[in-house]
């Protein structure tokens, strides 16, 4: 329960401290603009001892999207900033029954295993090269959102915000490819699962679906760890495709969907072809000292 109250309260801070800054700031753009920069080249150097990835990429949609969506108004920069502390408390929330309903009992058989060697850790170099490749890449993505002002198309932002901080894809094309194709995947098993709901629209039904869906998923993330991060970028695709259009009260949802299924593979695709550019112009090195 304590990390989960830290992760809330991290989040809040973060709401605030963007909706401040935008207060603040926005009026001069080009100050604000080095501002996010500095912000995402601090977030993507911080280490995963020092931030998870999944607080870091919470850290980059609030510094990110806040403040796009204050362009129009401080107000619904405001009304933005406490649905994602709201909506981070009500996951939470469910995410503590659902362990309480199904405890997970191998963790105290765990303990008595032998445990691995730790995984050796990045140097503070290796760190910094890593964060300017990711910080130029989605700088200017950023600038040209908020130049434009396409809030409209803050959706995207979450998305680079998402797929930016899984390691595959700053590791050039090659090593991108798996996940680029996941997420695509993601995306199209998403639009069938929409096209089943439409068949039974049944609240019952769509509960139960994505009960055995998820499950089946839970399983290959932790009984098959070969492919476990392909599997968590294509649930996390899913899971924000097929909410977003589920919950729409747009009548044409179909539609809306296959345009957030076309918007997920742009930002795939740009960013796995992005980072494979970036290792071919500059090549990561080893640093031959170890971290201590």
């Amino acid at each position: 329960f304590k990390t989960g109250w830290n992760f809330i309260l991290m989040v809040a801070i973060a709401s605030a401290s963007a909706l401040l800054l935008s207060y603040l700031f926005l009026p001069s753009p080009i100050i604000f603009g080095l501002i996010i920069g500095v912000i995402l080249l601090n977030l993507f150097y911080a280490d995963d001892k020092t931030i998870s990835p999944t607080m870091r990429m919470w850290l980059l949609i609030c510094s990110l999207v806040i403040p796009l969506m204050s362009i129009q108004s401080i107000a619904i920069g405001a009304v933005v900033g406490w649905a994602l502390v709201h909506g981070t408390f009500v996951a939470l929330v469910v995410i503590w029954i659902a362990f309480s309903l199904f405890p997970d009992f191998q963790v105290a058989g765990q303990t008595a295993k032998k445990s691995a060697p730790p995984k050796s850790q990045p140097t503070q170099r290796e760190r910094l090269i890593t964060a300017i490749k990711r910080t130029a890449v989605v700088y200017p993505v950023v600038l040209i959102f908020f130049s434009f002002e396409f809030q409209q198309s803050a959706l995207i932002l979450i998305y680079i915000a998402m797929y930016s901080s899984i390691p595959g894809f700053s590791k050039g094309f090659a090593a991108g490819r798996p996940l680029l194709i996941s997420c695509i995947t993601g995306g199209l098993v998403a639009f069938l699962l929409y096209e089943i709901v439409i068949l039974v629209p049944e609240f019952s039904f769509l509960l139960l679906l994505m009960l055995a869906f998820s499950l089946w998923v839970g399983y290959e993330i932790l009984g098959n760890a070969k492919y476990a991060q392909q599997v968590k970028a294509a649930f996390s695709t899913i899971i924000i495709v097929f909410g977003s259009a589920v919950g729409s009260d747009d009548t044409d949802a179909g539609g809306a969907m296959l345009v957030r299924v076309l918007q997920v593979s742009v930002v795939v695709i740009y960013l796995a072809l992005a980072f494979g550019l970036i290792e071919k112009l500059f090549p990561a090195k080893k640093d031959l000292k170890t971290h201590e």
